[in-house]
């Protein structure tokens, strides 16, 4: 089998260590996580021309605080459509933040962190349960900051006028039991979901928000630079060392060899 080279092993090391750096920088701030044996699923859609709609939203509270000039959101939800299609699904969404430290939101969304996305949900299947879902993911930019250990509320609800398939999209439930929050129009009153009648509970929804940094470009440039320094110097001195030993041992075997 053919060894790697030393400079081919610090090229990967290099890499990983980058790797690793922005993992962190993406740590994750809150996570309800998904339970794919929960049945809990809730419609959450609007209908802008008219008809059924069912926005729904659900708290979180970040230990990280977000800045708008130096981060950006990574989100994650899970869901479903009716009927489940075992290949990729393209919705659109909208997503808004609200302000809100009681059981429910505020009635008007925060007026600059209004999303409207276009997103690719990942076709997943839970073999020990059977469960079909779908994982979508996204990022969002700009905005206000949130503070950390601040409550706010996100609605995530699939613009069903446009998506043109006629299901009705469900918010996936989670493993926490602090219930969510809905509304059938847009300014009107939130109803509070803690539990449901004959004693069941209601689920969170599924979801997760990750705090990432923005590199500087200064930093990145940088950093490229003096890796691209170092493996070129590295590779000039294995270079230099092969051609001398190629020559005769007596002429070499002190100088470099085993330098």
């Amino acid at each position: 089998m053919t060894q790697p080279s030393p400079a081919s092993c610090r090229l990967w090391l290099t890499i990983s260590f980058c790797v690793l750096g922005f993992a962190q920088q993406a740590s994750a701030n809150f996570v309800n996580t998904f339970s794919p044996t929960n049945p809990d699923r809730v419609i959450s859609d609007i209908n802008p021309t008219g008809g059924d709609s069912q926005r729904v939203a659900d708290n979180f509270t970040l230990s990280q605080t977000y800045n708008n000039n130096a981060n950006v959101l990574v989100l994650t939800w899970y869901g479903f459509t009716q009927p489940m299609q075992s290949q990729d699904v393209t919705l659109p969404f909208e997503i808004q933040f609200f302000y809100g430290s009681g059981s429910s939101p505020q009635t008007l969304p925060v007026s600059n962190m209004q999303y409207f996305r276009s997103v690719t949900g990942d076709y997943r299947f839970h073999a020990g349960s059977g469960t079909e879902y779908y994982e979508y993911t996204t990022v969002l930019d700009g905005g206000i900051n949130l503070i950390a250990g601040s409550q706010y509320w996100i609605s995530i609800a699939e613009r069903r006028s446009l998506s043109g398939n006629g299901s009705r999209w469900q918010w996936a439930a989670s493993n926490n039991s602090t219930g969510y929050a809905f509304r059938t129009n847009d300014g009107s009153a939130w109803t509070s979901i803690n539990s449901y009648g004959g004693g069941g509970i209601a689920w969170s929804r599924a979801f997760s928000l990750r705090v990432a940094n923005i590199p500087e470009p200064g930093s990145l440039c940088l950093t490229g630079m003096l890796s691209v320094l170092f493996l070129w110097r590295s590779n000039k001195k294995t270079v230099s060392q092969n051609k001398c030993c190629n020559q005769s041992k007596e002429s070499c075997l002190e100088s470099c060899c085993f330098h």
